[in-house]
């Protein structure tokens, strides 16, 4: 039994970050096999003309003392490469204490506008920003995203086919410390999954750093809420229509350079995720096909991951006390991991250390998110994380 215990904690871990991944490669290989051999048999096919006139675009910043960022977030919003006229930013200042309101409101006009609220959470600000919007697409994006010239160009695109709901930027995490490289390297594996999901029609959550919805779709968001990115694409899926991601809508944010405020930031987002989870159980039926395999697979046994590293660890700890070398060597690679990311924490940086630090101290992160969840300790206020001044 306990071997059984030890085995299936494997595979849940390893499936979770191995198996899935290459199995969605494997999906896609057989897709485009599939859409190459419809080509080849179609008849001649008359494509229409782009030209179009763009959609409206309200570009929504939930904004809690950025005061540091908010002009600049300003100034990239204004230059965007998009027609003139057709873009507007609406900028909602969350109980800001510091001079974040002051200075959006110096460039106030036809295209900026500025709220103010008390302190009541990135959701609450949001769902206000939304009731003044007057663009056919909500863009949402955080005050500290740099937002490619092109982006909301390559959004407005993947829009145009008429089953698509949301949108996902390509946001990029810039690291400057070893903790920023760490996150930036995991999210460019988390890119590529987001990338492989939204080919088969299987897109999931989205990054706040960067997504959009069409306005028609927007529903406020329950008192509680943390994560408004994964609850909003996760009813758009609900309301039928399709999550995807626009690889060319290009944004940038700099990774947090010290593990301490990565950690505090997924242990927030951990516990903000399963509560928007629970909002939207349904996708996780059979039924839901490829999004339920996708959101069982990269979601929800990514989050258990940490409760299954533990019974691996206990059930290979006592299998190696009853005599087994075998479960002995088992044991004795999983203490070598927890071994060598507790070194690189104390300055001792070994081949991997890095990697293996960022590993454990994610799962960490994840367990304290959880249990903030089921105890109902979790806040939906917010402070910027600090990262490094470009």
């Amino acid at each position: 039994m306990l071997a059984l215990v030890f085995w299936l904690s494997v595979l849940v871990v390893v499936h979770s970050y191995v198996l899935y991944p290459l199995s969605l490669v494997a999906l896609d290989a057989l897709r485009r096999a599939r859409s190459d051999d419809a080509l080849l048999q179609a008849g001649p096919e008359r494509r229409a003309l782009g030209g179009r006139e763009p959609p409206s675009v309200s570009v929504l910043v939930a904004a809690h003392n950025e005061a540091a960022c908010i002009e600049a977030k300003v100034k990239n919003t204004a230059e965007l490469d998009y027609a003139p006229g057709k873009h507007e930013l609406l900028v909602g200042s969350d109980g800001s204490t510091d001079a974040t309101e002051a200075l959006a409101r110096k460039h106030e006009g036809p295209f900026v506008r500025v709220l103010s609220t008390p302190r009541g959470g990135k959701a609450a600000m949001l769902g206000r920003l939304a009731e003044h919007a007057t663009g056919d697409l909500l863009v949402f994006t955080d005050a500290n995203t740099v937002l490619g010239r092109g982006a909301l160009l390559e959004l407005a695109r993947a829009f145009e086919d008429p089953d698509v709901g949301c949108v996902l930027g390509n946001l990029r995490l810039v690291g400057r410390g070893e903790a920023g490289r760490s996150e930036g390297a995991y999210w460019r594996y988390e890119r590529l999954l987001k990338l492989w999901e939204s080919r088969l029609g299987a897109g999931t959550g989205a990054a706040g750093g960067l997504y959009a919805i069409r306005r028609r779709l927007w529903r406020p968001l329950p008192s509680g809420t943390v994560v408004d990115d994964f609850l909003v694409s996760m009813r758009v899926l609900l309301a039928g229509e399709k999550v995807a991601f626009a690889p060319l809508a290009l944004a940038e944010e700099d990774a947090p350079d010290a593990y301490a405020d990565e950690f505090r930031r997924r242990a927030r987002i951990a516990a903000g995720n399963w509560h928007a989870l629970a909002q939207v159980t349904e996708l996780l039926s059979p039924r839901r096909g490829l999004v339920a395999y996708a959101l069982w697979s990269h979601k929800v046994l990514r989050w258990t991951t940490p409760a299954f590293l533990a019974l691996a660890l206990a059930s290979s700890l006592v299998l190696a006390a009853d005599g087994s070398g075998f479960y002995a060597a088992l044991l004795a690679a999983q203490s070598a991991l927890y071994a060598s990311a507790l070194l690189n924490s104390r300055g001792l940086k070994l081949p991997l250390s890095g990697l293996c630090r960022h590993f454990v101290e994610m799962n960490a992160a994840l367990a304290v998110g959880a249990w903030r969840f089921f105890r109902g300790a979790q806040g939906v206020t917010w402070a910027p994380t600090a990262r490094a001044t470009r």
